[in-house]
């Protein structure tokens, strides 16, 4: 059962709102094992994520016992832009 944050319009999920939702106790929800994020954002003219949130992000998941998912599908040009290697 996903959760949908909203992001700004960088393409980032404010990281004070996804520690919320992770703290979030609900006997109608699951709980969060995945955090997933997009990178270069469609819905934010193709943004790419920036490398220090990205990691940011992954070490908060961390935190929360959640595992991270980051969209590979346009990493290519997320890694273009950002000037670094997909890898």
């Amino acid at each position: 059962m996903p959760i949908t944050l909203k992001n700004d319009i960088d393409g980032t999920i404010p990281h004070d709102e996804i520690e919320y939702q992770c703290k979030v106790v609900d006997p109608h929800l699951v709980i969060n094992r995945v955090l997933c994020l997009e990178s270069s954002h469609n819905e934010c003219n193709g943004r790419a994520l920036r490398m220090d949130y990205i990691e940011k992000t992954k070490e908060l998941a961390t935190n929360n016992g959640m595992a991270m998912h980051l969209d590979g599908a346009r990493c290519l040009n997320a890694a273009t832009f950002l000037g670094i290697t997909p890898a």
